[in-house]
């Protein structure tokens, strides 16, 4: 799974918001925003991580979440990416 290119990311508000530039603009027409947990998730994927990867590191940033809510939560984003057409397969 891996983002398409063209996207960038930047911090608005305390929020993080996915611009499309160039031929991204052709898939996502708007933006797609994010929390600082979905910005970690973004980050991992940009780095080529796995969702269970990915997973893995917001138990070790984050106090009090367990192993099956991070999962649900890294699920719940790359399907919202998903949809957005962001990720390639």
């Amino acid at each position: 799974m891996k983002l398409i290119d063209g996207i960038v990311l930047t911090e608005v508000a305390g929020d993080y918001v996915a611009v499309p530039t160039g031929e991204a603009s052709e898939v996502l027409r708007g933006v797609v925003r994010l929390n600082k947990t979905g910005k970690d998730i973004w980050d991992g994927l940009a780095a080529d991580l796995s969702s269970q990867q990915v997973a893995d590191a917001l138990l070790q940033k984050y106090d009090g979440i367990d192993d099956e809510s991070a999962r649900s939560y890294v699920e719940d984003v790359l399907d919202k990416l998903k949809r957005a057409g962001l990720i390639v397969e």
